[in-house]
């Protein structure tokens, strides 16, 4: 999966201050970050989950037998399906583990994730605001 689309310091100082009718931002990025949004396949994301809770077994305290964490997988896999592919890009792992120090539980973890997205959620939101006034302009 390819990387997260990032704004260089310019269109990133313009999304932070954007005001109706200012700078308008190209195209063809808004389309990347929605494609980010929208939640991963499921053969893929079923392989992540997987790999995920195996990872996060690994390095908590107390890690849960076998079959308790096939289950605990398959309760991430329920919470997590509609997430943003954006979720598992990067870091994903590392950030988990100085987070939990115990398996958590799949709430914990849908919103450790979902807080994981939230400012390309608003970058997106801003970009769609922004392409909407450049329309109604021209």
């Amino acid at each position: 999966m390819a990387a997260l689309p990032q704004p260089g310091p310019a269109l990133a100082g313009y999304l932070a201050g954007y005001r109706p009718g200012g700078f308008t931002p190209p195209e063809v990025l808004l389309p990347r970050i929605e494609q980010a949004l929208a939640p991963m396949p499921h053969a893929m994301l079923h392989a992540r989950v997987y790999d995920f809770a195996e990872i996060l077994n690994a390095g908590v305290a107390n890690p849960l037998p076998g079959v308790a964490l096939e289950l605990r997988s398959q309760a991430l896999l329920a919470v997590c399906s509609d997430l943003p592919a954006a979720v598992w890009v990067g870091t994903v792992w590392h950030d988990a583990l100085c987070q939990f120090r115990f398996f958590p539980s799949a709430a914990e973890v849908r919103d450790f994730l979902h807080g994981r997205c939230a400012a390309l959620y608003g970058m997106a939101a801003c970009l769609r605001l922004m392409l909407a006034q450049a329309g109604k302009r021209t």
